[in-house]
């Protein structure tokens, strides 16, 4: 397959260069500076199964000319949410043949963004759960190895998942794309966003009272409106983990479950 990975940030460093170490082919869409910096110096990936280090990448800094560069099987969204809406326009407005999109960001907003303008039958979900750390541009490290996760229900998306699993990636295909990329949002909120604003370790958020409060609220809020969409999670909680770290003694948080 043939990937055009928009973003070459911890995501699009650590599945695009993944991937090019194993021999496929993949290009990057970036800003002038940090594409110069790649096209120089390459990637390097430190997974848990050891480095590997792409030399020759390709960076384009401009959309046309890298859809001119196709055809790609899949343009790789490896964007922070608020980006998404531009980077489709973007992509419309050079007028080329827009490749299906696969979306690897985090957040359940991404993909019907995406479909509103492309069509739903142009877009496939993906959500990264293994934990990435990046200490610069074009080099990333694997802290926690877990996998990728890829929905069912687009012809792409078998291959997809192979694709991805011989480049060391553990892709597992899911059934629907809903409570895929809900369960992601539900591990990924907490000692989050009160960490990074506060600048506070994890485990300082979690031992102060007032914030461990606004985690669960958090929590509640974000299962709260997962149910009213009528959606579900398909990763089970161990209540013996998450109650020590983020929940009430009441463990009232951990009725939603559902099968592994």
């Amino acid at each position: 397959m043939r990937f055009l990975f928009l973003g070459a940030g911890a995501i699009g460093t650590y599945i695009g260069g993944s991937l090019a170490a194993s021999g496929t082919e993949v290009a990057f869409v970036e800003q002038p500076g940090p594409a110069e910096q790649i096209a120089r110096d390459g990637l390097t990936v430190e997974a848990v199964s050891g480095t590997k280090v792409v030399r020759d990448v390709t960076v384009y800094t401009d959309a046309a000319a890298a859809l001119d560069a196709g055809p790609w099987d899949v343009a790789v969204f490896a964007l922070k949410s608020f980006d998404t809406a531009e980077a489709v326009e973007q992509l419309l407005a050079t007028g080329r043949p827009v490749p299906t999109i696969l979306s690897l960001q985090n957040g359940v907003d991404n993909e019907p963004t995406i479909a509103a303008r492309l069509g739903a039958d142009r877009v496939i979900a993906g959500t990264v759960t293994t934990a990435i750390a990046k200490p610069g541009v074009g080099h990333v490290v694997e802290e926690t190895h877990r996998g990728v996760g890829i929905a069912l229900g687009h012809p792409l998306a078998g291959r997809l998942v192979e694709a991805l699993d011989a480049a060391g990636l553990s892709a597992q295909a899911f059934d629907a794309a809903g409570p895929m990329k809900w369960s992601k949002l539900l591990t990924n909120l907490q000692g989050s966003a009160v960490s990074a604003i506060l600048d506070l370790p994890v485990g300082e958020v979690f031992a102060d009272k007032r914030l461990h409060a606004v985690e669960t609220a958090s929590l509640r809020e974000c299962l709260a409106v997962m149910r009213a969409q009528g959606g579900g999670a398909i990763m089970l909680l161990e209540a013996g983990s998450l109650q020590s770290r983020t929940l009430p003694p009441d463990r009232s948080l951990l009725r939603t479950r559902v099968r592994r």
